[in-house]
């Protein structure tokens, strides 16, 4: 199986009843099956599989990257701008893990576009910050600020996509109320002090958390009904 690299054993005795195979899955490190039985449940002996050390090591390595990028993802976002870098690293140890994970192969693509997108966004948002910035005195149309938006996708995309676990999701509607949060900091700031100033940044924060909450409270759900 797989090369020969793992072997699965099983036993089972099962008595006056049907075993139909159900869903299998590699975890990075085992491969595991799922059997329904129906009618009266016998006795069912499962046996672990052996992996070899790299292949074992490889997915201790891809979880580790996944976990580390993931919180990554979560801390920057307490301050998009200052933990751009933050979240551009994480989301790249994220791809870097997925490549090496066998189970997570198949959102290689996703995560490699949520990667590629936080890398253009950023550069061009910390390029557009070196030229003094977009909008008031700076000389630069608030257009220019349309390059910054794959950075917000990216990240957008990153926080609720395929494969993502239940935590991770859970972290992220709680990054999408704090970006709710600071939505009426900015517009409530800028009407006390300085009425001329725009709410662009405020509405789009705003609505970055509300797409935020709504990705991941939909995935969760949909998780759940998969599992009735």
């Amino acid at each position: 199986m797989n090369g020969g690299n793992r072997v699965w054993n099983s036993v089972f005795s099962v008595s006056s009843c049907e075993k139909s195979p159900g869903i299998e899955y590699f975890d990075g490190t085992h491969r595991i099956i799922d059997y329904q039985v129906r009618g009266r449940l016998g006795r069912v002996e499962r046996m672990d599989t052996s992996t070899t050390p790299p292949q074992n090591a490889r997915g201790i390595w891809s979880r580790i990257l996944r976990v580390v990028g993931s919180i990554g993802m979560v801390l920057g976002a307490l301050d998009p701008m200052e933990g751009s870098v933050v979240i551009l690293a994480g989301s790249g140890l994220v791809a870097l893990g997925t490549a090496l994970s066998l189970a997570e192969r198949q959102w290689l693509a996703y995560r490699l576009s949520v990667f590629l997108l936080i890398v253009f966004g950023v550069a061009a948002m910390w390029g557009l910050t070196s030229l003094g910035g977009i909008g008031g005195k700076s000389g630069h149309s608030l257009w220019w600020g349309v390059l910054i938006l794959p950075y917000l996708v990216g990240w957008w995309m990153g926080m609720w996509g395929p494969g993502l676990p239940r935590w991770f999701l859970l972290l992220g509607t709680v990054v999408g109320l704090w970006y709710l949060f600071l939505c009426g900091m900015v517009i409530q700031g800028t009407i006390r002090h300085n009425a001329d100033k725009s709410m662009l940044p405020g509405i789009i924060i705003g609505i970055l958390g509300l797409l935020t909450i709504g990705g991941c409270i939909s995935r969760l759900f949909r998780r759940v009904s998969a599992r009735q």
